[in-house]
């Protein structure tokens, strides 16, 4: 098991970089986000393993390094929904609708886990506090594809990002969903499921940004999918 995840951990190292270089060279403008979330990611698992070395895998500096970048990662997921959904449904009816709801979600999602979950900072609070904005971005995954299903003119590429974000947060709330069922001694199928689900998300995002000029509709102007930063 340890093998797997660590495989796993390599791979989505690799694939962050790897982002992040397809990002500086095709589509930095449109997705500045995107490559704000792998350079943070990045810093965070380095993080992470320098703390393991240094402290060992038992200690609280640890598990308090390993829970606040679960929880910085996620919310960065959350925050990206949020910003799709408001890029797709520019200048659609729906739209006002649409901001009413993320607006509402936002702020239960973020205030929620201080308001129903005693013992700030704890491990129990941490993934309780994961779990919430998974679900949440999950939830808000459905808004941003009712946008996208709803346009006109459909962007390729924007579809397939899309795609890897909603993969992302509803695998990781399917996970953190999961876990509490199951006993302690198969917790690693939920961490290798997360994994899994993670470095689909990521190798999506390079599926989706391996291109080598700017996508353009057929009378040559940029498509309207691509007129607004992210």
């Amino acid at each position: 098991m340890n093998l797997v995840l660590y495989g796993l951990y390599v791979v989505s190292v690799i694939l962050q970089v790897l982002l992040i270089v397809l990002l500086l060279r095709n589509s930095l403008r449109q997705y500045r986000l995107f490559l704000s979330y792998c350079v943070i990611q990045l810093v965070l698992i380095f993080s992470q393993s320098f703390v393991l070395y240094t402290a060992g895998p038992t200690s609280s500096q640890y598990r308090n390094v390993y829970w606040s970048s679960e929880v910085i990662a996620y919310f960065l997921l959350f925050i990206m929904v949020i910003l799709m959904t408001d890029r797709v449904l520019q200048g659609n009816p729906f739209r006002p609708k649409a901001t009413k709801i993320l607006f509402v979600i936002t702020i239960v999602a973020t205030l929620l886990p201080f308001v129903l979950y005693g013992n700030y900072f704890t491990s129990r609070w941490y993934r309780q506090t994961c779990q919430l904005l998974s679900l949440s971005g999950a939830i808000m995954n459905l808004v941003l594809w009712t946008g996208m299903l709803t346009q006109r003119r459909k962007d390729a590429q924007l579809m397939k990002v899309s795609a890897g974000l909603g993969l992302g947060v509803t695998g990781i709330a399917i996970a953190y969903g999961v876990r509490p069922f199951l006993p302690a001694d198969w917790h690693w199928l939920t961490d290798v499921f997360k994994s899994v689900v993670l470095t689909g998300m990521l190798a999506i995002w390079c599926w989706a940004f391996w291109r080598t000029a700017p996508q353009t509709a057929t009378s040559g102007q940029p498509l309207a999918g691509n007129t607004h930063a992210l």
